[in-house]
């Protein structure tokens, strides 16, 4: 019923009602981004309700893309901090870069290798699986994709088969592996962990 009355929604040029309520669709460059749904019982809606309802609408979509675009650059900003930390780099740069996050990189870390085994197209859709996965277990928030694999520095300690269900949930079911460094607190040896879970990933093949 619901997505019958989203369609119903999409192809209407305006407000339509659903019992005592009205609905709009919110839209961004011609792409849904969210639904406005107002609590209206009585009678038909006024032209300027109608106003006012199309200009909420307007505005949702402008506050949506606005959250989207600041997620992605945290998301750009975490990346580029964590491919930094295994490929080397100097530490009050890395401090810096890390403050700037609201990030503590004084605790230990292990470094994370997760590999999709899979040679296609899909390493966008394997990075989100694997940060969904990441935040469900609590592993940590910084993450980076590399081509063919994803790379997490991680401050907890999770069960790492619970780890990789949870990544092959998220998944779609198509295979995985899983290479884990030690434990670590010195960021001069987080290039040393990478390496680590490399060679771990490289054992089990």
């Amino acid at each position: 019923r619901r997505d019958r009355l989203l369609r119903r929604a999409m192809a209407a040029a305006g407000p339509i009602r659903d019992d005592e309520r009205l609905l709009l669709i919110a839209r961004l460059n011609g792409t849904v981004v969210g639904v406005l749904v107002v609590h209206y019982p009585v009678g038909p809606a006024e032209n300027v309700e109608w106003v006012a309802i199309e200009h909420a609408t307007t505005v949702l979509a402008m506050e949506l893309a606005r959250l989207h675009a600041q997620a992605d650059a945290m998301t750009r900003l975490r990346s580029d901090l964590v491919v930094e930390m295994v490929e080397g780099t100097e530490r009050r740069r890395a401090l810096n870069r890390a403050q700037a996050l609201g990030y503590d990189l004084g605790r230990p870390h292990r470094v994370v290798v997760v590999e999709s085994g899979r040679d296609d197209d899909g390493e966008d859709d394997f990075f989100r699986a694997v940060r969904r996965a990441a935040r469900d277990t609590r592993l940590g928030s910084l993450l980076a994709p590399r081509p063919g694999e994803v790379v997490i520095l991680a401050d907890t300690e999770v069960p790492w088969p619970t780890f990789r269900a949870a990544v092959l949930a998220e998944w779609h079911g198509d295979g995985c592996r899983i290479g884990v460094s030690g434990r670590r607190s010195k960021l001069e040896e987080f290039p040393l962990c990478y390496q680590e879970a490399q060679l771990a990933l490289k054992i089990q093949l």
